[in-house]
């Protein structure tokens, strides 16, 4: 974790050392918009000044504020399992009312521990919103295991971006709930969704999207305690090129007309979420951790200083991968290492049969690693792909100094 963690702040210099920060299209705004209940909206608008748990009723106002404003995907990254006396009629209304003017619901939930644990049926039927699990392994992207259709559990940041890209196509009109009915006896709008679109999607990112899963080795690799080629949470974007933030103090005290001037509603997908305040969290677990090297470094490239990193910018950080599909597949240590074994015997073999000085030996051994941390470094932005090079590296210089010095003294005793 320690290697991948300087890795990622090493590509963040490299990417902004080389221009190549994102490929974002110039102009447009981040698919994602994450609203923040920080410190000043539980200070002004929470009268208990208590935010665990969240009041309700004040999550009810910040969904009719999104209905408002036309929000077509939201996604609520607060467990509400358990009863909360009048609040639930207050935000089960509030869901309501936002359902008939088609905003799709994706509820935060837990694993307990392979059930989802979630919103309270008092609240929203899961026939007319939907929820995912926000476990998170932490640095990687959350993916559905090979194999598993994602009917009984399924990642948060996965079902928004499923739910913000089917919103685009036809079969959005097929399953869409007309409204909040807890005694209907529809299946699960979740699993309606992902059975359509297997059934009929033309969308090929929807399609590809729906059909991504973990590589059988990501998943056995997990047996020993390893993520072989499970794609990565890349905190080598910037943060603002990933998501847009917006206090929900300021989602509540702006005009409609001058938060539509600030971000794209109709194409963004909205995340409720904790700011960083530091009750947030269930239990004994916190919504928040030490920022990345690398969002550090974006930070500070902005003139900001934040230590803590919450859970809403890592499924934002999630979203914006999915929907642009980008997937950063990092290549098992352990394997680099043993072909770069194999290799350091073929340099090995290559000096025995020269007569190149110890001092040329490591220089060429300098020059070949130099060359190929670089590559290694664009390989990361071009294909995606991320390479070991420290321990690799080490693996040849290791292998090949000592024998390098046995082959020159051997040729100085056998002139």
């Amino acid at each position: 974790e320690l290697l991948l963690t300087r890795r990622l702040w090493a590509q963040a210099l490299y990417r902004n050392a080389t221009g190549q920060v994102s490929g974002q299209i110039s102009g447009a705004r981040p698919p994602v918009l994450l609203v923040e209940i920080d410190e000043r909206s539980i200070r002004a608008d929470i009268p208990s000044g208590d935010p665990y748990p969240m009041d309700r009723a004040y999550l009810a106002k910040i969904v009719e504020r999104l209905s408002v404003l036309n929000a077509p995907v939201v996604g609520v990254d607060y467990l509400l399992d358990r009863p909360q006396s009048q609040n639930d009629a207050v935000v089960s209304e509030a869901v309501d009312r936002s359902i008939e003017q088609e905003t799709a619901f994706v509820f935060g939930s837990i694993l307990d521990p392979e059930e989802e644990i979630g919103i309270r049926e008092e609240i929203a039927s899961l026939d007319t919103v939907m929820q995912g699990h926000t476990h998170v392994p932490r640095g990687y992207l959350r993916i559905p295991q090979w194999g598993d259709p994602c009917y009984e559990k399924c990642p948060f940041a996965y079902v928004l971006a499923l739910t913000q890209r089917a919103k685009k196509t036809p079969i959005w009109e097929t399953i869409a709930p007309e409204g909040n009915l807890k005694n209907s006896r529809r299946r699960e709008l979740r699993r309606r969704l992902l059975f359509e679109i297997r059934g009929q999607s033309s969308d090929r990112t929807l399609t590809q999207l729906h059909r991504l899963r973990l590589s059988p080795w990501s998943s056995i690799s997990r047996w020993w305690r390893q993520r072989w080629l499970h794609p990565l949470l890349d905190f080598s974007l910037p943060p603002e090129h990933t998501y847009d933030t917006l206090s929900a103090y300021y989602l509540l005290r702006n005009s409609p007309a001058q938060l539509n001037n600030q971000f794209d509603w109709e194409n963004q997908v909205v995340i409720v979420a904790s700011g960083g305040y530091s009750e947030a969290g269930t239990g004994e677990y916190r919504d928040y951790v030490k920022p990345p090297l690398a969002t550090s470094y974006w930070y500070r490239q902005q003139g900001e200083v934040s230590d803590r990193f919450t859970g809403g910018e890592t499924n934002a950080y999630a979203i914006h991968h999915f929907l642009s599909q980008h997937y950063i597949v990092p290549f098992p240590d352990s394997w680099m290492v043993g072909l770069n074994l194999i290799a350091s015997a073929g340099i090995v073999l290559l000096f025995s049969r020269t007569s190149f000085s110890l001092k040329r030996q490591r220089y060429l051994l300098m020059l070949s690693s130099l060359g190929t941390g670089i590559v290694s470094l664009q390989l990361y932005v071009s294909a995606q792909i991320l390479v070991p090079w420290l321990l690799p590296t080490a693996t040849v210089w290791l292998f090949c100094l000592p024998t390098a010095k046995t082959v020159k003294d051997f040729h100085s005793s056998h002139p």
